[in-house]
């Protein structure tokens, strides 16, 4: 009865554990998208945490961490 179970249940679409989204590996989607969303300085304190834990920011000081999303 996988199919009576709503899509979030089932493990499909954004919800799905593994495989591609739109087309891209999943990490490297969301490195990318912090990446962008970085650049903006008003995001900068949601995606700086992002960064850290995807290992594209390596944490080591506040300095590095206003700038490291610049490419």
């Amino acid at each position: 009865d996988e199919e009576e179970k709503p899509i979030e249940e089932r493990g499909q679409g954004w919800m799905a554990e593994e495989g591609d989204l739109v087309g891209w590996p999943r990490e490297e989607l969301l490195k990318e998208v912090v990446l962008i969303l970085g650049k903006h300085r008003d995001l900068q304190r949601i995606t700086v945490p992002y960064a850290r834990l995807l290992g594209i920011l390596d944490g080591a000081s506040d300095d590095l961490a206003s700038s490291a999303m610049e490419i």
